[in-house]
């Protein structure tokens, strides 16, 4: 008979399978020995992985397989014996009372460990892609690993940023204590700080699509990428804006600056906040415009409204008139202007603030109109404002008067104040009389 196997592999196979029995014993004593001494993140564990941990809260050889593990709002305090998933790859242990962590798995790639009280970071793994640590007590950040793309930071109170690695594309820094940045890797697509101490930015990468840098103390921007869609940068000492790229389709806010007029506006912009600046004029607004809003400004004439336009929020401004209002306009508010007559109102539904003092009638009410005075309160719709008003000999009441067309009066004005306004003329006839306890007005404008 032929013999199997010779004399040496006799004795080499069964070695091997000794060897292999002991190595497993010795590395399930080696899990036996990684305690987790939180016991809310025991038992969160052994949710998500019964046989990884067990009734002594100590881990299992299947602990070294998990390649993701979610702890989220489990109370937990402490995360040690994280360090037996050796195979990890991504840890989200968000919304919980931890204060600092453990070593990590080296494997580890994406890391979600928002809203804690963390005050420090360990190192990080050299091949994390990902990480998300918003809402903590951040002082500070260690090292970025050269693999990370993506970094969010916010809502924590870091003074310096680490140097980024050039594979970055998105990094939000929102709202901590930072004086300056590093410079921007050349991928970056996506910025954020808004909310922090910052007086200049550094040249921005050609790649950028997103950039947020409102509320710093900013008093000029860098040259705009041309492929950027969104742009705030409100809340700064900004007394002009860059070029704006031909990109910018979605939203500009340079609210609550020191602006005294924009720059051209991109022809795709679908929505503009300049509120709270010193402009006077408005450039050409963008056929695709559906949101302006400009309060608090000094603006006294308004280019013609797009026929896209659905929110016009221009309160507290020095507007005579405004343009034809467009078909899809649901919302406007022209509180606190000079305005007394409005052009006509489309007949769709309509959120409409005036002031009601000023505004006493409508050119027409559209099929559904809600209307609010200065205090944002619901009052009566006004009535239809007459065609032409003819005040005979008589007493008239103080009041604001106004006619689409014509006004002729020959009345006595009663004490306090009378406004007279129409679109073509006003006509005062002998015996016409206003006391000298009367404030009185007479203009004639156009309503658009």
């Amino acid at each position: 008979m032929k013999q199997l196997f010779t004399f040496s592999e006799k004795l080499i196979r069964p070695t091997f399978g000794k060897l292999f029995l002991l190595f497993w014993m010795v590395s399930a004593s080696a899990y036996a020995q990684i305690a987790v001494p939180d016991t809310n993140f025991a038992n969160a564990i052994r949710s998500a992985c019964p046989t990884c941990i067990g009734s002594d809260n100590k881990l299992l050889p299947p602990a070294a397989d998990m390649k993701g593990l979610d702890v989220s709002s489990k109370g937990i305090k402490n995360l040690e014996g994280i360090q037996g998933f050796t195979s990890l790859e991504t840890l989200i242990c968000i919304t919980n009372s931890l204060t600092t962590l453990p070593p990590l798995p080296s494997t580890l790639v994406s890391l979600y460990c928002d809203l804690n009280n963390l005050t420090s970071l360990p190192t990080l793994p050299s091949g994390l892609v990902t990480l998300s640590c918003k809402f903590n007590k951040l002082t500070a950040l260690p090292a970025i690993p050269g693999a990370m793309t993506q970094l969010a930071f916010n809502n924590n109170e870091v003074a310096v940023l680490p140097a980024l690695p050039s594979s970055m594309i998105y990094l939000d820094a929102t709202r901590n204590k930072l004086t300056s940045l590093p410079t921007l890797p050349t991928s970056l697509r996506y910025l954020s700080c808004t909310g922090n101490e910052l007086t200049s930015l550094p040249s921005l990468p050609s790649t950028i699509e997103y950039l947020s840098c409102s509320n710093n103390k900013l008093t000029a921007i860098p040259t705009l990428p041309s492929v950027m869609t969104t742009f705030y940068c409100a809340d700064n000492l900004l007394t002009s804006l860059p070029q704006l790229p031909a990109s910018l389709t979605q939203v500009l806010n340079c609210a609550k600056n020191q602006l005294t007029a924009l720059p051209a506006l991109p022809s795709g912009l679908k929505e503009i906040d300049c509120g709270f600046n010193a402009l006077t004029t408005l450039p050409t607004l963008p056929t695709s415009l559906n949101t302006l809003v400009a309060e608090n400004n000094q603006i006294s004439n308004l280019p013609p409204f797009p026929a896209s336009l659905s929110v016009v929020y221009i309160k507290n401004n020095r507007l005579l008139s405004l343009p034809a209002l467009p078909e899809s306009l649901y919302f406007l508010n022209i509180q606190n202007n000079l305005l007394t007559c409005l052009p006509e109102l489309k007949n769709g539904s309509m959120y409409l603030y005036i002031d009601a003092d000023k505004i006493t009638c409508l050119p027409n009410i559209p099929a559904s109109i809600i209307v609010f005075n200065a205090l944002s309160i619901p009052i009566p719709t006004p009535p239809v404002c007459p065609t032409n008003i003819n005040h005979p000999i008589g007493s008239v009441a103080a009041n604001s008067y106004v006619a689409k067309e014509k006004i002729e009066s020959t009345a006595t004005l009663s004490s306090g104040k009378t406004n007279y306004f129409a679109t073509q003329s006003i006509t005062l006839n002998p015996g016409f009389v206003a006391s000298n306890a009367t404030t009185f007005l007479v203009e004639v404008r156009t309503c658009k």
